[in-house]
Parts: C-alpha cells; sequence; structure tokens
C-alpha cells in the first residue's frame, strides 16, 4: 500500500543536496512528482528544434542537454534508491554530468523524444517512492562517498527537476 514520503530530516543528506531538497514545498511527494511530470512536458513540449539547441552562453548546456542530464540523473538517483531500499550496502560511485552530457549525443535527438524518455523515467520513479514502507525510505547508503538515504534521494530527484526547470525558466527564457 503506497505511503506518504515525509521530509528527510538535515543528518540524512550532505548539505550540497539541500539545495535541491528545499525547493521541494510540503505535501504528497509522489503527487509532486506526478504533477512535475505534466508541468515539465507541457513546458518544452512545444519549443520547436532550433529554440532547444539553444544555450543561453558558450560551453553551457543545450536546453535538450539540460533535459539529458535531467534523465540522466534521475535515473542515476533511483537506481541509488533501489540498491539502498533493497538494504544493498555496498558502496556506489558518483557520476560526473559534465561527461555525460556530451556523451548523450542529445543534440542528435529530437526534443520530443528526450521527453518522451523523461515521462518513462518518472513513471519509474514514481513506481518505485510509491511502493516503499517506512523502513525502506529511512535505510541509508553511500553514494559519491556520502551517506544519505532513500526518502532524501526521493527529495533530491523532485528538487533536481525543479532546479533545473528554474533555470530554463530565468536563463533561457523558456
Amino acid at each position: 500500500m503506497p505511503i506518504s514520503i515525509p521530509r528527510p530530516r538535515a543528518d540524512e543528506y550532505i548539505p550540497y543536496y539541500g539545495k535541491y531538497i528545499t525547493l521541494v514545498p510540503d505535501g504528497d511527494l509522489v503527487e509532486m512528482l506526478r504533477s512535475q511530470q505534466s508541468e515539465t512536458v507541457r513546458l518544452l513540449r512545444g519549443i520547436g528544434d532550433q529554440k532547444s539547441r539553444f544555450a543561453y552562453a558558450p560551453g553551457k548546456w543545450t536546453i535538450k542537454e539540460v533535459v539529458g542530464h535531467i534523465n540522466d540523473a534521475e535515473r542515476i538517483f533511483a537506481y541509488r534508491a533501489l540498491r539502498f531500499a533493497r538494504g544493498d550496502e555496498q558502496p556506489l560511485t558518483g557520476f560526473d554530468e559534465n561527461v555525460y552530457a556530451p556523451a548523450g549525443r542529445f543534440n542528435d535527438r529530437s526534443i520530443g523524444d528526450l521527453l518522451d524518455e523523461f515521462e518513462a523515467i518518472r513513471a519509474a520513479t514514481i513506481h518505485l517512492f510509491r511502493n516503499l514502507n517506512d523502513d525502506e525510505l529511512a535505510r541509508r547508503g553511500t553514494a559519491n562517498n556520502n551517506p544519505i538515504t532513500v526518502r532524501a534521494i526521493a527529495y533530491v530527484v523532485a528538487g533536481h527537476e525543479r532546479h533545473h526547470v528554474k533555470l530554463l525558466h530565468e536563463r533561457y527564457g523558456v
């Protein structure tokens, strides 16, 4: 039976992740993940290929690369959450988003395809988090040499997406 995911305490994650977690409002986190999915897709679905190749400054990601990064990061965060929720105590390595973004060749794909992928990844993320119990959400693991709980990862997923959508509004004019 799906349960509510309580906000993580500050001792459940490193301060770096606080910048994402604080962006998440109080309320039903799983419902917020659903809302984000449709809002983000609606925001970006009609921008077209020309606009989706826009980068606000030299060396910055294009809109397509931002969406690809959101997809990659959410997959990795959900994988970490799954491993830790299942009691896997093996430390997990980090990832370098500045290596992943160009390697993903996101500019070679349509924005529609990247958004379809986002919808699929987010649907899987929602299924994972909505079916974890309190004990699983409270489990800790280590990723990139930093301890974190499963519930903190759930909030990082939501806050990370909110962070990038905010940048899309502020710096990309979306």
